[in-house]
Formats: structure tokens, C-alpha cells, sequence
């Protein structure tokens, strides 16, 4: 172990740090609104039973809408958006939802120290780019 980090870990941020680009551990889909949804609410170990109770619609409109074959008003997609804990432009997101998940990722981790190596990456890369373009608060 190099630094309290495993080989595996070590080499992984050894490779992110000489090829200045982050690996790609999996290609990176994109989702419609039906699709991020499902996503997220797995993510969150939420059946669509438990889910749809929560947000009050029917397990069939859940699952309707994870489909795509439904599309929720705006009041349900506030709901879902809350009971989430997302903002709500999160769920028309394309790709990429753990970078916008911000609620989240600020719970979960309290400091930088915290994050995994490729998340720490990441959100570096992301504050450097909006340095490179002006973004400022």
C-alpha cells in the first residue's frame, strides 16, 4: 500500500494524474427522464410501491412514467424531484447525474479528503474549467 491507498487505487490515480483525463470505467449512457428516474430511486433502494406511496400517485403511473410511456406534470415531477432529494433539473440530466447530485454528495461526503479518487477528480476538473471560462459566483 502506497500512501494508506490500495495498488489498484494507486495506479488509478497515478493514471489520472499523468494522462490528465479521468479513466473510463464504464461508457457513460444516456437516459431519458423515465429512465433517470428508475435510476435514481434504485440508487435510493426505493421500490416503485414505496415510491409512488411517497410521492402519491399509483404504483402504475411509477412505472408508467419510468417507462416513458407516461409523462408526469410539473406538481409530480416536483414531488419525485423532492422525494429524490434532487434539484429538479437533475432529472432531465443526459448523462452524468453523481456530478449534479450535489445534495447528495455534500451528505455523504463532509470534506474533500472524503471523496473517492475519481470524484475528487472530477469536481477538480469541473472547478478548473469554470475558472478557464470566467464563472465566477
Amino acid at each position: 500500500m502506497r500512501g494508506g491507498v490500495t495498488p489498484e487505487v494507486w495506479v488509478l490515480k497515478y493514471l489520472c494524474v499523468t494522462m490528465q483525463t479521468p479513466p473510463s470505467i464504464e461508457p457513460h449512457p444516456e437516459y431519458d427522464l423515465g429512465q433517470r428516474i428508475r435510476h435514481l430511486r434504485e440508487k435510493r433502494g426505493l421500490s416503485q410501491v414505496e415510491f409512488a406511496e411517497r410521492i402519491f400517485l399509483s404504483q402504475s403511473m411509477v412505472a408508467q412514467i419510468e417507462l416513458g410511456k407516461n409523462k408526469p406534470s410539473l406538481e409530480s415531477l416536483e414531488k419525485i424531484a423532492a422525494e429524490l432529494d434532487v434539484e429538479l433539473a437533475t432529472l432531465f440530466a443526459k448523462r452524468d447525474v453523481y456530478v449534479f447530485d450535489l445534495k447528495r454528495l455534500k451528505a455523504r461526503y463532509d470534506h474533500a479528503e472524503k471523496l473517492t479518487p475519481i470524484l475528487y477528480m472530477s469536481l477538480g476538473k469541473i472547478l478548473q474549467y469554470a475558472k478557464d471560462i470566467g464563472f465566477s459566483k
